[in-house]
């Protein structure tokens, strides 16, 4: 079974947006992703990703 799930935020020049996709696998082992992104004018793009596994 998979999921995904979505959101993003805008105000001005500032955004973030996020990503996150959640996979269950045999033997109820449970993998999340997210992904993360975020710019203020003026300064560079943060960008990172986050992972674990838990049963």
């Amino acid at each position: 079974m998979n999921s995904n799930a979505r959101a993003q935020a805008h105000k001005g020049g500032t955004f973030s947006r996020s990503h996150t996709r959640t996979q269950v696998k045999a033997g109820e082992e449970v993998g999340p992703t997210t992904k993360t992104m975020s710019h203020v004018p003026g300064s560079k793009l943060t960008m990172s990703t986050t992972s674990t596994t838990a049963r």
